[in-house]
């Protein structure tokens, strides 16, 4: 389903009531929810990791991909009136994600499962114009 987090991984937070009242009991709403989540962690974290989507990802993604997921559902059926708590997770996950993106925070992967990341060190200049020498 997802890259991230799937149908399972939700089911493992909320009750299934609760994800056929913001599915309308359709996997097809929450693949749409889970995609644009998914696109908005992977547009944060582009800045500091080559190769995207994470094949392992740390439970910190699955975890802040599902906080984005669940206010796309949310925001599906009652765009006016999605809950306090759900904007506090959405707002978390998004700083988070902001952190990342500016080095504040890190992820941590298992030994071996480390993606390649963009370096931070960019050497570049003009060529040199004068030398110790040149007199």
């Amino acid at each position: 389903m997802g890259n991230y987090i799937d149908k399972a991984y939700v089911l493992k937070k909320i009750s299934q009531k609760d994800y056929d009242n913001l599915t309308d009991s359709t996997d097809a709403n929450l693949v749409v929810a889970i995609e644009s989540a998914e696109s908005m962690v992977d547009s944060y974290l582009r800045s500091k990791i080559k190769q995207l989507p994470l094949e392992s990802p740390p439970e910190s993604i699955k975890s802040t991909t599902y906080s984005i997921t669940l206010w796309h559902l949310h925001d599906r059926i009652q765009p006016n009136k999605i809950p306090e708590w759900v904007l506090d997770k959405y707002d978390a996950a998004i700083n988070y994600l902001k952190d990342i993106a500016n080095g504040k925070a890190t992820l941590t992967f298992t030994e071996g499962e480390s993606p390649e990341l963009e370096s931070e060190i960019v050497v570049d200049g003009y060529p040199k114009r004068m030398k110790r020498d040149m007199w």
